[in-house]
Formats: C-alpha cells, structure tokens, sequence
C-alpha cells in the first residue's frame, strides 16, 4: 500500500462484506506502480498494468492516484499492448472484517456477442441484424488524443486497518455495475 500512496487510516473505506462480495475480483495490482511516458513527444502517459498499458485519461486522474511518469523509449512503450483506461479516481476499500484492501477498477470489456446476423454457411436467414447496443453504463475508452490516460483497474487487495468514510457504501452500490475489485498483493 505504500507503493501506491494509499493511506489505510484515511483512504480505505470499511464496507459490508455482502457489498463488496458483490464485485467481481480482478487480477492483483502490480507491487508498484509504473508509470511511464514515451520519449518521441507523445503527451500520452501509461501505467504498465501486467502486460498492458493503461492509459491515464488526465492530469486530475494522475493527480489522483499520486502517480509520477518516467521516460521509457517510445518502442519499448508502444511494444506493450494498450488496454483499457486506467480508472480517474482511485477508490480503496476493504470488507468488515477481511484483511484485504480492494481498489475500484472498471470491468473489462465483455467478450464479443456472435454475429446472430450473418448468415450460417450455406445460406439462410439471420433472424435479425446481430446488433447489440452498447452499454451506456459502460466507461468509454478516451483514446490517444494527448494529456494523461490511465484506466480503472479493478479492485486490488492488501492488508491493513482503515476507517470507514460515510458515504462509501452508497458509493459502492453505484457503480456497482461499471465495475471489478482487484486485491493488492
């Protein structure tokens, strides 16, 4: 936790466990964070996420999470596959009674319907044009128009003591559906 700057006494919320049960876990937040910016110019800063780079979509978001970017040549930077963006606001959290600290991510991107419009081989009818419409819940990515990107990254765990903030439990149900927990290691 002190890699990633947060504060177990005033950052982590204390939640019911049915609450935060209800979240998805993601994979474990890297030990430390690394934050880097290609040296070619690009204003685009990543967090190095596993094997992606996550955008951090501003300035206010790397404010957030109390993140500082180093240079990385701009091959080494664009050899890593970008994944979604890092999450704006960081938000820590822990159920009543459990060790682990959990950081707010955003889901991952749900897996690609089947065409149900393209015909089956040999001909015939679809049955409709296959369309799904897309979740307005959902984050959008901000793409690479320059300034900082970071997507949310789920909710990571740790161990430690916290205190609870008064509106957490309703600022969990909110976004309940927008997305995962990943557990600090």
């Amino acid at each position: 936790m002190a890699a990633w700057k947060i504060d177990p006494l005033l950052e982590v919320a204390r939640e019911p466990a049915a609450i935060v049960a209800t979240y998805p876990k993601g994979p474990d937040l890297p030990v430390t964070p690394t934050v880097v910016v290609s040296d070619d110019g690009s204003p685009a800063v990543w967090v190095i996420d596993g094997n992606e780079r996550r955008h951090v979509v501003d300035p206010a978001s790397l404010a957030s999470w109390q993140l500082s970017a180093t240079k990385w040549p701009a091959a080494k930077v664009n050899a890593i596959a970008q994944g979604r963006d890092w999450p704006k606001v960081r938000f820590s959290f822990m159920a009543d009674g459990a060790p682990e600290v959990y950081v707010l991510d955003t889901a991952p991107p749900a897996a690609p319907a089947p065409d149900a419009g393209a015909p089956p081989s040999g001909g015939g009818g679809g049955g409709g044009n296959g369309d799904t419409p897309a979740d307005p819940t959902a984050p959008q990515a901000a793409g690479d128009s320059g300034g900082c990107a970071i997507a949310p990254s789920g909710v990571s765990g740790t161990t430690s003591g916290s205190t609870s903030a008064p509106f957490a439990a309703l600022a969990l149900s909110a976004v309940l559906v927008l997305a995962t927990r990943r557990r600090r290691s």
